[in-house]
């Protein structure tokens, strides 16, 4: 069972240095193109407070002060007072 678990985790091995190396220089010529997690926040942040009828004046003004996406938002929060 051992040597099983040993020869699978180097196949397993093998599977990702064949893929980073026959993808990795494509991707990174696409660097710029990639979406990050913090884009995706942002944009999720911002379509909700559209969706609950804030301008987009005032959902400028709090979306980096916006809680953490929780399902609700206000505008009358001492996001100071944290």
């Amino acid at each position: 069972m051992s040597s099983v678990q040993s020869e699978y985790d180097i196949a397993d091995e093998r599977l990702h240095v064949n893929f980073g190396k026959k993808w990795g220089a494509k991707m990174y010529e696409h660097i710029d193109d990639l979406v990050t997690a913090q884009s995706v926040e942002r944009k999720a942040k911002q379509m909700h407070l559209q969706k609950m009828g804030y301008s987009a004046e005032e959902v400028n003004r709090v979306l980096d002060h916006f809680p953490e996406f929780c399902g609700f938002a206000t505008m009358d929060l001492q996001y100071d007072k944290y």
